[in-house]
């Protein structure tokens, strides 16, 4: 008859359990407890943040402080301001501030951190979820505020509530990822990250899932802009790149 199958054969299709793996016990652990969010807080925030935004209304359209402040490249902490100035616009093509273009030489330079060597293993979950914190507690309003000015979206506040329920499970698997890789069963990539910002729940799709659980197993992220409905991705990570420095998180991991 036939051989048997020898140890050697079987060994590249030999299953694996890991916690994290979708549908485990594990996995279907980490949903609980469920988190309770007040909104009452976030909305008030909100509210009050978008009456100050709609109070410095620039001639030019959208909020004065976004042509002052235009929005730029970030790299290794820095604002890279050497290229043309250009008008940005809302999700209704109407103007709302000002973006400075990256120059040749800052375009290499960005080109450069994102072709560069991955970066060394490092375990930065407690500066990123101590910086977590103060961002969803501390300027979910301004942040909701200028969403609703750039994209005229309505519900913001229920997209911070859910940030705060999904958020502990999402920690709970990266958890369990960083163990399973100091057991040696898993190697996570630490090249740089591209995160291509979408229109709407840009704060907990792009910052919290994408961004920020990245960063905090030592990824490095780069945040791609848009061509309208930019302005508020970029504020949320101007706010990132300050959180950064004040925990002292290498700026190098976030472009």
């Amino acid at each position: 008859g036939p051989a048997l199958p020898t140890a050697a054969m079987v060994a590249p299709f030999r299953r694996f359990a890991r916690s994290y793996h979708f549908a485990s016990p594990a996995y279907h652990a980490a949903f609980s407890p469920r988190v309770a969010v007040d909104t009452a807080p976030i909305r008030a925030a909100a509210l009050a943040a978008h009456g100050r935004l709609v109070a410095e209304t620039s001639p030019s359209g959208g909020p004065a402080s976004w042509h002052a402040s235009p929005m730029v490249s970030l790299l290794g902490g820095k604002r890279l301001e050497g290229g043309e100035r250009v008008l940005t616009v809302d999700a209704f093509g109407a103007t709302n501030g000002a973006q400075l273009l990256a120059s040749t030489d800052e375009m290499e330079a960005l080109l450069r951190q994102i072709e560069g060597p991955a970066a060394p293993r490092a375990d930065l979950r407690p500066a990123i979820r101590r910086l977590e914190a103060r961002l969803l507690e501390q300027r979910a309003g301004e942040m909701i505020a200028a969403q609703l000015v750039d994209f005229g979206k309505q519900d913001g506040v229920t997209e911070f509530e859910e940030a705060h329920q999904a958020n502990p499970v999402e920690m709970r698997l990266n958890d369990d990822m960083w163990e399973a890789e100091a057991a040696g069963e898993i190697v996570i990539p630490r090249r740089p990250v591209l995160v291509p910002c979408v229109s709407n729940f840009s704060h907990f799709l792009d910052l919290c899932r994408k961004t920020l659980r990245c960063l905090e197993l030592g990824i490095p992220v780069v945040v791609l802009s848009r061509s309208h409905t930019a302005q508020y991705p970029f504020r949320w990570a101007q706010l990132l790149a300050d959180e950064l420095a004040a925990e002292r998180v290498d700026p190098t991991l976030f472009t």
